[in-house]
């Protein structure tokens, strides 16, 4: 069976936000729903009920869309076991849901969240970000993308390495896993 819902995941500075609109130009809204996990909004202290339900709720749009032979990618962090759960949950064949992780190299993430909270160093310490020191922050998202890179390759989920790749390099990288996957095997 063919994949028809895509799950775009990967920790900060992954590349996922930056991709995103380079995926809604490359791909025609008529055969392709492209959205971002936290569209719907992120409450404070989310926890992992939320994430679940939310990652049901786009299980079930990209079921519906399906209907209408419209294929449905969501961006954002994506826990395989979160996912599995709302599969098994709303009954949904399992191989019709495909997830990609965009993955870097510890020194690119470091990198691209430094020049997203782009601060003078005596600055720094002052900054928070989800109610941590940057350096904290930042530290923390090394550790839980090496997790996500962990889990998705004992999942068997397609892993993009976008250390050393332009955006729209990723992007067609992308776009061609996701036709890979989307053939009937």
């Amino acid at each position: 069976m063919n994949k028809h819902i895509f799950f775009v995941s990967g920790g900060s500075g992954a590349g996922k936000s930056t991709v995103m609109e380079l995926l809604k130009n490359r791909l025609p809204s008529s055969h392709y729903h492209i959205h971002d996990m936290d569209e719907v909004g992120v409450p404070d202290n989310v926890d992992q009920q939320w994430r679940i339900e939310q990652t049901e709720n786009w299980v079930k749009e990209g079921v519906k869309n399906a209907e209408s032979d419209i294929k449905t990618i969501v961006l954002g962090i994506t826990h395989p076991d979160e996912l599995n759960e709302a599969i098994g949950k709303l009954k949904v064949n399992p191989s019709t849901v495909g997830v990609i992780l965009l993955d870097a190299n510890p020194e690119t993430l470091r990198s691209r969240l430094e020049k997203r909270y782009q601060v003078r160093s005596s600055m720094e310490s002052e900054i928070m970000v989800t109610g941590k020191p940057l350096e904290q922050f930042i530290g923390d998202s090394i550790n839980f993308a090496r997790i996500l890179r962990e889990e998705a390759q004992s999942s068997g989920y397609e892993v993009i390495d976008t250390s050393d790749l332009e955006p729209k390099a990723v992007a067609e990288r992308v776009v061609d896993t996701i036709h890979k996957l989307s053939e009937t095997h």
